[in-house]
């Protein structure tokens, strides 16, 4: 049984899908700063609170994305060609 290796287009596909998903991430974490910011000013602190935690959760989340990125460029997989 043979052992799948990714061709490098494979390789670069999956590092633009972990960049994708690091900025779609970025974006909603972008977007509840906002919300955070107009609870705050409106007085709503708890709403504020909830909306700077899902922010955070997201922020997180685009971290993780970026270091599996870069695990990737650090260790790619080559096709194995004769």
């Amino acid at each position: 049984m043979a052992l799948e290796q990714k061709s490098p287009a494979s390789s670069s596909t999956t590092s633009h899908q972990m960049h994708t998903k690091a900025a779609e991430h970025c974006d909603a974490a972008s977007k509840a700063h906002k919300e955070a910011a107009k609870q705050h000013e409106s007085g709503d602190a708890k709403q504020a609170g909830n909306h700077a935690a899902v922010a955070h959760a997201h922020t997180l989340q685009a971290n993780d994305q970026s270091e599996m990125v870069i695990k990737n460029m650090a260790h790619p997989v080559t096709s194995s060609k004769k």
